[in-house]
């Protein structure tokens, strides 16, 4: 079960040794945070991870090309989805 609370650091280094509490439980550092559908990742830098929504990208698209089926040009199918905005 995934936690809803975490601390992250963005700009710095993780201070571990600072340890914060919530309802007398320990919140947890973590390396990735998940913000409006976006999965942002720890560092001294802002860091997007856009390996979750490439995924379902892909996966989204090969369900439109197993339905349309295999005999239909690809380009074709993808320009026809986008025009009339059917998933």
């Amino acid at each position: 079960m995934p936690l809803k609370s975490q601390l992250m650091t963005l700009g710095g280094t993780t201070p571990f040794d600072c340890h914060l509490f919530l309802d007398n439980k320990p919140l947890l550092w973590g390396t990735s945070v998940k913000y409006l559908g976006d999965h942002m990742l720890a560092g001294r830098a802002l860091k997007v991870d856009m390996t979750v929504a490439k995924r379902k990208y892909y996966g989204c698209f090969n369900s439109i090309l197993s339905v349309c089926g295999k005999h239909t040009r690809r380009m074709a199918t993808a320009n026809k989805t986008c025009v009339s905005g059917k998933n």
